[in-house]
């Protein structure tokens, strides 16, 4: 199934998903024809929120919340909400940033925001990828794809795709060799931290530090 309906079912995020699907090689399940609309499930529309109808039929909220406004229907508020308007402000800001980090900015959910996209006909932002660089590809496979991450500053789903996609394995960090700044790190720094920096295990760190006489 797709990540985002995995996501709903399993209650992890959709980027966790997918994380965890390219680190198991998993390829992503093309999308097939679209499921027609059938008279009963059009007639649930607008009768409850569209997370409710979204799990009784099977569909995404996404695709719930579309069908509705094509059918010119009113949103029906979950029970007991207290719905903040918004404002022109919050809506001029649609579509200029992906959706999770508006939803931060307005202190709002991804789906509200993504929602009221939808019903005003504001496409989605397109960001422009940062395309990698030989010294960052050069890193792939010779460090845990986390430490990676925080040093070219791309998220660990971006790095974990790009190893993959370029068919370079994971490291095993127990069987990696020591580099020299991770060396300098000994000296100024607790074993754990050590490990978590450097992805090597804390047993790893005490052995080095004693072959290194600290």
């Amino acid at each position: 199934m797709p990540d985002y309906e995995l996501a709903c079912r399993t209650g992890r995020t959709a980027k966790q998903v997918r994380a965890r699907r390219i680190a198991l090689g998993i390829p992503r399940r093309p999308r097939g024809p679209a499921k027609p609309w059938t008279t009963d499930e059009k007639a649930l529309l607008g009768t409850e929120p569209d997370a409710f109808i979204a799990r009784k039929l099977g569909r995404t909220r996404l695709a719930i919340t579309k069908r509705r406004v094509t059918l010119g229907l009113p949103a029906v508020p979950y029970p007991n909400s207290k719905r903040r308007r918004y404002t022109r402000a919050e809506d001029s800001l649609l579509g200029t940033m992906p959706d999770d980090e508006l939803a931060r900015r307005l202190r709002r959910t991804a789906f509200a925001i993504q929602g009221r996209r939808v019903v005003l006909g504001i496409p989605k932002f397109q960001s422009r990828s940062r395309p990698w660089t030989a010294s960052e590809d050069a890193l792939l496979g010779r460090l845990p794809d986390e430490q990676i991450a925080h040093r070219v500053r791309r998220t660990l789903a971006a790095v974990m795709a790009r190893r993959v996609n370029r068919g370079i394995a994971k490291l095993n960090s127990r069987n990696r060799p020591w580099l020299p700044e991770e060396d300098r790190l000994l000296r100024t720094t607790a074993n754990a931290e050590v490990a978590r920096r450097t992805g090597h295990s804390r047993c790893s760190v005490r052995i080095r530090r004693r072959a290194l006489g600290m």
